[in-house]
């Protein structure tokens, strides 16, 4: 009966190497990132010489074995022109190399054009709702403030915010000081009228 490990000659076990950990391929760096099975869009910019029409440009992109072209691609001298085409990714996540060529004249801002292909579905966004839970929230575990409890306060003195001086009380003492010197005066009207009132025979209710 074998053993395993086959032990060696020298009767010493064989070096056994285990990996456990999970390793991730690093993402490749590239011009754009597409969904999976998606229509996108991607554009290049021409410029160079002069189109019109009796100098037409046009503009091939080459997507995973397909030839898309854009005709009568138009553009003063010494301008640029946008080009786009509309296509669908394929449904599996994957590395593409675009490439662009140009016929007729001018030249593209980018002949090649690189794209991540990736499934979002496999990193959803949050989406939060109104009767979304936290179970493992803990009020044991809440940080409260510790600021010390303040039960009264006071000055003295004026304050000039921009409007007016304002005293200790809140009051702007333009208004406070007419106030003041009023009430002594209504304090004797009042006095005044309940004589008058009283000796008319009247009763304060």
């Amino acid at each position: 009966m074998r053993r395993w490990p086959p032990e060696r000659p020298d009767g010493r076990l064989p070096l056994l190497v285990r990996f456990n950990e999970v390793v991730t391929p690093e993402a490749i760096a590239a011009d754009y990132e597409y969904r999976v099975d998606t229509d996108v869009v991607t554009a290049v910019t021409v410029s160079g010489g002069q189109s019109d029409p009796d100098n037409p440009v046009s503009v091939t992109f080459h997507i995973l074995g397909r030839s898309y072209t854009v005709n009568n691609v138009y553009y003063p001298e010494d301008g640029q022109q946008l080009v786009w085409v509309k296509w669908h990714t394929p449904s599996t996540e994957q590395h593409i190399t675009i490439s662009v060529s140009v016929s007729g004249g001018g030249n593209p801002n980018r002949g090649t054009i690189t794209a991540n292909i990736v499934d979002l579905d496999k990193n959803p966004p949050p989406n939060p709702v109104a009767d979304d839970r936290n179970d493992s929230y803990n009020a044991g575990n809440a940080i409260v403030p510790a600021n010390p409890q303040k039960t009264n306060a006071s000055w003295s003195g004026g304050k000039n915010t921009g409007y007016g001086i304002v005293t200790g009380n809140g009051i702007p003492a333009h208004i406070l000081r007419p106030v003041l010197r009023d009430v002594p005066v209504a304090t004797d009207i009042g006095k005044m009228r309940e004589n008058m009132w009283m000796k008319a025979g009247g009763n304060l209710i």
